[in-house]
């Protein structure tokens, strides 16, 4: 009888610390519900095996109670001390930065046509401006963090087809204002310092942007290798017109009939594994008058399906009269750090 009474005491104190860990667990930070829960399945273990065993009056209960003594003791310990449960300091994982490169270059491919520096464009205070000093100074934020190299790159171009003799424009219509500098805060400067006077006017609105990549990523392009791996380099073309390819749907202008082809530089590209390619371009938005005409009332815009085909070539691209914040260019700040997150062409 005395050891019935030892069963059923036992039994009550468990179901109690049970019950009360229990209602710990309810109010408790998801570390401390992790031990908790812990020593719940040890006194509920211990509470089915004692109902479930074939109990007899002797050596077979005292041998019972004294395999799962030092246990008991130990998950009712706070009821017999009154003192609560020390539970371990939770130890969460270090944060790290989403970094998965070991340098990057930024490489900013600028139209610099007279609408790009209107109506919220590249000039001083510009949204566009804005927006792609925001972007590298985000990547340059997270490269400091996880102790890598970051540099930038950046070209302006224009269109070859002005009608002057010679013409001023060819063969060369870019300058390279930055290349793979280690100064990120001169981006904006250097934007300022774009000598718009070098170049004529041209005659063809749409634009050479994919011809000026082909032409001048040879120049640009970061081939450190840094910690055994190649440095990351992430392209971004910048343009409010459509842009010309050979066999395009804006084709080339018959003062400059030798734009690139899709092939040319698609193939060029992925052979300098220049796969992080981002471009801010119209897209359902274009428009039929000058921006500058735009604050006289005349607006102009259209809807449109601009840059259809050379989107393909790029692995995401934003609407240039849309974008306004980081969040609208976050994945390209994500996948340059990260290129295992970026969706597969």
């Amino acid at each position: 009888m005395t050891q019935l009474k030892t069963v059923m005491r036992y039994m009550r104190e468990i179901d109690a610390t049970i019950k009360d860990l229990r209602k710990g667990m309810s109010h408790g930070h998801p570390y401390s519900v992790d031990a908790l829960r812990f020593y719940v399945d040890e006194l509920e273990d211990i509470r089915d095996s004692i109902m479930q065993a074939d109990l007899e009056s002797g050596e077979n209960l005292d041998s019972l109670f004294v395999k799962l003594r030092e246990c008991i003791r130990e998950c009712v310990q706070p009821s017999y001390t009154g003192k609560p449960q020390v539970l371990p300091k939770p130890k969460p994982d270090p944060w790290k930065p989403p970094v998965t490169v070991t340098g990057v270059n930024l490489i900013l491919v600028l139209d610099t046509s007279d609408s790009m520096f209107e109506a919220g464009g590249l000039e001083k205070g510009g949204r566009v401006r804005k927006l792609l000093v925001a972007f590298a100074n985000e990547v340059e934020r997270y490269a400091k963090l996880a102790k890598i190299p970051c540099k930038v790159s950046m070209v302006a171009y224009t269109d070859p087809t002005d009608k002057n003799k010679p013409p001023r424009n060819r063969p060369v219509f870019w300058t390279i204002e930055l290349n793979k500098s280690k100064n990120i805060a001169d981006l904006s400067n250097a934007i300022s310092r774009i000598n718009r006077g070098k170049w004529a006017r041209g005659s063809s609105w749409p634009e050479s942007g994919m011809t000026c990549i082909y032409k001048t990523i040879d120049k640009v392009i970061d081939k450190s290798i840094v910690n055994g791996k190649p440095v990351e380099n992430s392209l971004v073309l910048v343009s409010d017109e459509r842009q010309k390819l050979k066999g395009g749907n804006a084709p080339p202008h018959p003062l400059y009939p030798n734009e690139v082809t899709f092939k040319m530089l698609e193939a060029k590209l992925d052979k300098l594994k220049v796969f992080n390619r981002y471009a801010l371009i119209p897209m359902k938005v274009g428009y039929t008058t000058l921006p500058s005409i735009w604050h006289k009332g005349k607006k102009g815009t259209l809807k449109s399906q601009w840059n259809k085909d050379v989107r393909k070539m790029f692995r995401q691209s934003r609407e240039y009269w849309n974008a306004k914040t980081l969040k609208d260019v976050d994945d390209w700040v994500k996948w340059t750090l990260d290129p295992t997150k970026a969706p597969k062409k």
